[in-house]
């Protein structure tokens, strides 16, 4: 997928760019920053890890607190993903769907929906 990214840059001859990565794209956007680093302008990487044997999982607790469901577990979740002074505005940006479109107008989510999707 870093080739890919490569390739797609290639075509629309964009010779550098800002890189981001979120959770697997962050692993594809460190690949991508070794692979090509006079690609890369920028490498900003979130909720993500190193690929690889080499990489250092999460703590247990860590990893129990992102698998963790029920009304407070965005919080918790928030809490280990961003530094302390940086949660309460994390939340707001995720509460706020900071990834829709302008305009965009979410689905309805039935109650059964929304059940079926907090059972772990």
């Amino acid at each position: 997928m870093a080739r890919d990214a490569s390739d797609l840059m290639a075509a629309l001859k964009i010779e550098r760019a800002d890189v981001v990565g979120w959770s697997m794209g962050g692993m594809i956007a460190q690949q991508f920053a070794l692979d090509a680093p006079s690609k890369v302008e920028s490498l900003t990487l979130v909720t993500t890890a190193p690929p690889g044997p080499g990489a250092t999982p999460p703590s247990p607790h860590v990893q129990e607190v992102l698998s963790s469901s029920g009304p407070e577990a965005f919080g918790k979740i928030m809490a280990v993903l961003f530094p302390a002074d940086a949660v309460a505005n994390a939340m707001q940006c995720f509460v706020g769907d900071m990834f829709c479109p302008h305009g965009y107008k979410a689905a309805p989510v039935s109650n059964a929906v929304a059940a079926q999707q907090m059972r772990r």
